[in-house]
């Protein structure tokens, strides 16, 4: 057995000996034991055979050998071979092509400054120039989308202060939708199951907009939602750091690593529910339901995708959230195919009490009202849900004990406070952005419709909704404006959102930069506090906790 391979140090420079270790075990002693390091420079795309060098033993099991140092950007590839006299074994083992998946490591002079963590991503060349060539799009190697969802091996060397960790074998795809033709690939890093890292194997790190990113998903778990965690990250590929320092995209040196929706997300986030799983919504259906389910777990129903729990193959709680949902509403919508609300029209009657109890027993709605808030304010300009799309937002069922409901969860958060591919000003979106349609252009989908399933729940400009949530939904915007969305300069030329963008962004992005976020919100809090026609609810202006209860 090979285990606990590594190099030291984990970033050589061009004076450094690098030694490769490596712990060998097995049912003879260690007299019979045996290690071979197989390396070559592996810099450029024709790297020439592997050259050896025999690995001492310490007596312990653990064999090393070392290599000389070699000059600044120099990529190393190498592979360890064991042998108990009898049969030979290699880490990393060789794939279903051969010995093409090993470790890399490569020598780097670059002292990269700042409090942000340092993510390398090494590659052997010829791995690095297969992933240059992809040019966008969807479809696999051949096709004119350039690639597809293929996967690139690299290793993985991240520093955050002086703790270094190293993960071989991890491997890296382009990932997104209309992100994947963006100037820097938004990527999702995957590692061994058995090596994870914090307690995950999957992450994204995504380059647009990258301060917005941030922003809106540290501001979001500030609101009280659940939302992914996020950090800014110094990445280096092939020791080459790519950045887009202008415009509404800029990322300023430092892109952001968000949590992956997956298994791991509920149990960080939920982690007392008896059972949960998660949906990615990636096909616009207006909630449809049918009652077939996927016979394939990597299929969609409705277009929903499993994040999680595959291997049950369960689609139980999607399935009847959509079907109490459309039942519920089908009398609200003359002309509708059963199943399909989105097919009639309104006809303006609001959800009654008695119903909204019901959508209650599938659906968190007091979560759905200060989820649909905060997207409202921020705004979320990436067509979603919120935007009157029904598609690129993700919905985690938590069992707490009693029954299955949703939870909405954020997804992309790439175009908000009015930055992103398409910027908007703070008076561009309204109230009602989830049930009234578009009359401009949303990030290449064009005008975005309305999500029609929620008409009778929330209303639009001109209609009620069911009086209870519509009331929850306006109060959780003027009590998001009286604590962390709070930019009312009148008062206070320093307001907490202020100060909770120059406290995330200050060393990151430059100030005129910042001074557009907060403008923005400055605006947007006048605004929609105006459409409301009430003021802020502050902690302090509120008379009772009723009225806090009924803000939150």
């Amino acid at each position: 057995i090979v285990t606990g391979v590594k190099h030291v140090p984990a970033v050589p420079k061009s004076t450094d000996p690098v030694v490769i270790s490596a712990n060998l075990t097995d049912e003879s002693g260690e007299s019979f034991l045996s290690a071979t390091l197989y390396w070559r420079n592996a810099t450029s795309t024709t790297p020439g055979a592997f050259q050896t060098a025999a690995m001492a033993g310490d007596g312990t099991g653990t064999f090393s050998a070392t290599l000389a140092p070699m000059s600044d950007k120099t990529i190393v590839e190498f592979y360890v071979s064991a042998s108990d006299g009898t049969l030979t074994r290699t880490w990393p083992a060789p794939t279903s092509e051969g010995q093409n998946a090993n470790c890399t490591y490569q020598v780097d002079n670059e002292v990269i400054a700042g409090p942000a963590p340092s993510y390398r991503l090494i590659l052997t060349a010829a791995e690095n120039a297969a992933f240059n060539a992809y040019t966008g799009g969807t479809t696999g190697p051949g096709g004119t989308g350039g690639g597809g969802d293929r996967q690139f091996n690299f290793t993985l060397v991240a520093s955050r202060g002086d703790d270094t960790t190293i993960r071989y074998l991890a491997s890296l795809r382009v990932r997104g939708n209309t992100s994947r033709q963006y100037t820097i690939k938004p990527l999702r890093i995957s590692l061994p199951r058995d090596d994870r890292w914090d307690g995950v194997s999957v992450f994204l790190i995504n380059p647009r907009g990258a301060p917005v990113q941030f922003l809106a998903h540290r501001i979001q778990r500030a609101a009280g939602l659940v939302a992914a965690d996020a950090s800014p990250i110094e990445v280096r590929r092939q020791g080459v750091e790519y950045a887009v320092t202008t415009g509404s995209t800029a990322d300023f040196g430092q892109l952001v690593r968000v949590e992956e929706i997956n298994g791991d997300y509920l149990d960080n986030h939920f982690p007392l529910a008896t059972s949960a799983q998660i949906y990615r919504k990636t096909a616009v259906t207006s909630w449809t339901y049918s009652a077939s389910a996927p016979a394939d777990p990597d299929a969609t129903w409705s277009g929903w995708s499993k994040q999680n729990n595959s291997a049950a193959n369960d689609w139980s709680d999607v399935m009847n959230f959509t079907r109490v949902w459309q039942e519920t509403a089908a009398s609200h919508f003359p002309g509708a195919t059963s199943g399909n609300v989105a097919a009639g029209t309104w006809n303006g009657v609001p959800f009654s009490d008695a119903e909204v109890a019901t959508l209650g027993t599938v659906a968190d709605l007091d979560q759905m009202a200060r989820w649909l808030a905060v997207m409202t304010v921020l705004p979320n300009n990436e067509p979603n849900i919120s935007t009157g799309e029904d598609d690129d937002y993700a919905a985690a069922f938590i069992n707490d004990g009693t029954r299955p409901h949703m939870v909405l969860v954020p997804h992309d958060m790439d175009s908000t406070f009015g930055l992103g591919e398409e910027t908007v000003s703070a008076t561009a979106i309204g109230l009602y952005d989830a049930t009234e349609s578009d009359t401009f252009k949303r990030l290449g989908v064009g005008s975005v419709t309305l999500m029609k399933p929620l008409l009778p729940l929330l209303g639009d400009s001109t209609r009620l909704g069911n009086a209870a949530f519509r009331t929850k939904y306006l109060n959780a915007i003027r009590e998001l404006f009286g604590t962390v969305f709070d930019a009312g300069t009148p008062a206070n030329p320093n307001p907490p959102f202020h100060q909770f963008v120059d406290n995330h962004l200050g060393a990151w992005a430059p100030a005129s930069y910042r001074t557009q976020i907060k403008t923005f919100m400055t605006q947007r809090q006048a605004y929609l506090l105006g459409l409301i026609g009430a003021g802020k609810i502050t902690p302090a202006a509120a008379t009772s906790t009723a009225t806090l209860a009924a803000a939150s």
